[in-house]
Order: structure tokens, then C-alpha cells, then sequence
């Protein structure tokens, strides 16, 4: 019914809102994984507030999941990766924050990992090269996510680097003087040298 265009504007709000509510909680999301053909088709619909809850459904999946490696397993075998890409630069800020939260969710297993990561740089859904295709405010957004990916764990913080990632930041600061892109250029490198200090003083 979600991926129908609505005669009743309202009625879509009333049934993300109830879903919302139903989904978020543990039974309701145990629920969801038998239904990820119906969140890949919300991560496509034209609404934002589908797409939004289709972000939000699959945190709630991996959030709740006994075996967090399983579920990313499913979720890569139907896509939902690159469908959270572009809701994640192509989205309104509602459903790019809740897709950010969604791929952090994906990075907490060296299943997701692998995905984020490719070995080969030639892959068309590697962070940098979906930045190389982006505008100006895409890029931005996903310089942000890579700043909230590095803090998940040494591991993420690896595949950054071992990507060279960090590269983005500098041609961001060197090609524009958005002071956005600025400061979490800066934020990533406080992370850094902060990860840095806490290995130091635990191998002193």
C-alpha cells in the first residue's frame, strides 16, 4: 500500500508513523527480515518518508539481530547497499541521516566491512568513486559519513586508510572553501590522532 501514490495525503504520514512505531521495537523488527524485498522497493519509492523508514528499517534489523553477520548476508543479496548510497546522497536530510546510521549499522560486521570497502577500487559503489560522480552537497555527506565511520571500530578505521579515503578530505579542502567540508575534515583528523594517544599510552 506504502508504494502507491496516496489520494490521501495524510494517510501515507499515518502509516509510516504506525510502521515506525511497530518496527522499532524488538518483535517488530524480527518481523522485518522476511520483508526485505518490500524495504528494497521503499529504499526506490518517491517519497522520502518510505525511504526514510526503509533506512531506518534496516538499522532496526541489524540492531536487533543475534547474528548481525547473517543479516548484512541478506541485506547484501538483495542490494540494499547501494539503495542506502543514494538515499544517502540524493535524500532530504531526514532520510541521509537515516541512511548514515543505516550503512554504520552495515560496518559493524566484517561482513559489512567488505562491502563498504571493496578490495578493488574499481567498484562502482566504493566511497570514492560515488564521490567522484556526486555534487558538491552529495560529497559532502559522504565526507561526513566516513567521519562517523572511523570512530566504529580499528577495524573501519583500517579500511579507511587502507582505501585511502582521507584523500577526499584533502581535495575537498584544497578544491573548495566550504567550511563544512572543513571542519569535519578536521574532526576525522582529531579522531585520528585521539585513536592515535589512546594506543600509545596503552602500549607504553
Amino acid at each position: 500500500m506504502l508504494q502507491l501514490k496516496s489520494d490521501v495525503p495524510s494517510l501515507e504520514d499515518a502509516l509510516v508513523s504506525c510502521l515506525d512505531r511497530i518496527f522499532r521495537t524488538r518483535y517488530g523488527s524480527s518481523l522485518l527480515l522476511q520483508y526485505v524485498v518490500s524495504i528494497q522497493a521503499g529504499l526506490q519509492a518517491n517519497s522520502e518518508s518510505i525511504r526514510c523508514l526503509a533506512c531506518k528499517s534496516v538499522s532496526w534489523i541489524i540492531e536487533n539481530s543475534e547474528n548481525k553477520g547473517s543479516a548484512v548476508k541478506v541485506l547484501v543479496e538483495h542490494s540494499i547497499y547501494p539503495l542506502l548510497i543514494n538515499c544517502l546522497v540524493a535524500g532530504n536530510e531526514k532520510t541521509s541521516s537515516a541512511a548514515v546510521n543505516a550503512i554504520k549499522n552495515v560496518a559493524k560486521s566484517p561482513e559489512g566491512i567488505g562491502i563498504i570497502f571493496p578490495s578493488s577500487s574499481e567498484e562502482p559503489m566504493q566511497l570514492k568513486s560515488v564521490a567522484s560522480h556526486c555534487s558538491s552537497l552529495a560529497r559532502i555527506r559522504i565526507l561526513a559519513l566516513i567521519k562517523e565511520l572511523f570512530s566504529i571500530s580499528d577495524n573501519v578505521a583500517s579500511a579507511i586508510f587502507g582505501s585511502n579515503l582521507l584523500s577526499l578530505f584533502e581535495m575537498e579542502i584544497n578544491e573548495s572553501n566550504d567550511p563544512l567540508t572543513v571542519l569535519s575534515a578536521l574532526e576525522v583528523l582529531y579522531e585520528r590522532i585521539g585513536m592515535d594517544k589512546i594506543y600509545m599510552d596503552c602500549n607504553k
